[in-house]
């Protein structure tokens, strides 16, 4: 079972990602959206009926919408987000009351990832891996720099199962110098795909962080017959984790899986632009793009033209009445734009 993690506004791509708008749904590549591109990716693999979408409740139009051949009782909504460890173990009690104790793949939903056969090929290793070692597999692929945006994997010892190892360390963020040193070290990226069986998962949250089992436990036990709709009440006695923190640093039971696909979570201006990498100049964008003695300038104006001169490394986004620009090597500041617009009579948000 596929399960589609489609949560979270995505503020280091404002203006573009805003409340209303939220990142999964944007359609950033290539005309389609990264949440279609995900479903389109897994469905080859698992069938249209073996997809969950685990969503905020006023992003279920954005789902139906984008998907509507997803069955509705297979979309769960959150009144309120709590994080991937939350969105992950409700997803794990669905499974559960359907399936039993079947595997789980737990998809974000706006990543970017090539060739869609080398992806199907590492989830099915990964797939006999979560089956024959009976533990939990994260996936791993080779890093292309050392980007102090990701998390960082270490592989540990000889291979357990061809191309996994146990999972000796996890980094969120490095300083770039560390990440370096990481890199040549043997690190991988941590692309937050993960492989395990649902009951699998759920007793690692027990075991490690029960104050955000058991609220999710007692819903799921309790719930109204048929209904995937988690209220707020429920919500907010979870405290907020991703299941980084909450289970995969904390268990001796996570392996990594190496894969070789292409992967980028789009997680800011300056990694939407590897999209196109190839391009002319390294110049490209969504809309007309016109660059004189420019390099490397990312325009984003859809249904309109960004003229670049003389100008290298530069990202220019206009959304409604907003125009963002600033340096590819400052995207990751974008997302502090976004926190002093915080204000909840902002227009801008």
């Amino acid at each position: 079972m596929a399960v589609i993690l489609a949560g979270g506004m995505g503020s280091r791509l404002w203006p573009l990602a805003r409340i209303g708008s939220p990142k999964p749904f944007l359609r950033l590549d290539r005309g389609v959206s990264l949440f279609r591109h995900t479903y389109e990716r897994i469905v080859p693999l698992v069938g249209r009926s073996r997809v969950l979408v685990v969503t905020g409740a006023p992003d279920l139009i954005w789902v139906r919408r984008q998907a509507p051949e997803i069955p509705r009782q297979n979309i769960l909504t959150e009144e309120v987000g709590r994080d991937t460890a939350a969105a992950i173990g409700l997803a794990a009690h669905w499974l559960r009351s359907r399936h039993g104790d079947a595997i789980m793949v737990v998809l974000p939903a706006d990543h970017a990832i090539r060739p869609a056969a080398a992806f199907r090929s590492a989830i099915r290793r990964a797939i006999h891996a979560a089956r024959e070692a009976r533990r939990l597999v994260t996936l791993g692929v080779p890093p292309r720099s050392p980007d102090p945006g990701f998390g960082y994997i270490r592989p540990a010892g000889r291979e357990l199962l061809p191309g996994v190892f146990k999972a000796r360390a996890f980094v969120e963020k490095p300083p770039a110098a560390r990440a370096a040193r990481m890199i040549r070290s043997g690190w991988l990226w941590n692309t937050g795909i993960f492989v395990w069986s649902a009951t699998a998962i759920l007793e690692a949250l027990a075991r490690h962080r029960p104050a955000v089992a058991a609220p999710l436990e007692e819903w799921a036990r309790r719930r109204p017959r048929g209904s995937w709709k988690v209220p707020a009440a429920v919500l907010r006695r979870v405290p907020r984790a991703s299941i980084d923190r909450a289970v995969l640093e904390r268990s001796p039971d996570v392996v990594v899986l190496r894969a070789t696909f292409v992967w980028s979570d789009v997680g800011n201006w300056e990694a939407f632009g590897m999209l196109f990498r190839g391009r002319p100049g390294g110049n490209a964008g969504i809309g007309r793009v016109i660059a004189m003695d420019s390099r490397r300038c990312l325009g984003v104006n859809d249904g309109g033209l960004t003229v670049f001169v003389g100008l290298e490394g530069v990202v220019a986004v206009r959304s409604g009445d907003v125009v963002l620009v600033c340096r590819r090597i400052a995207a990751q500041q974008v997302r502090e734009v976004v926190r002093r617009l915080q204000g909840p009579l902002s227009a801008y948000r």
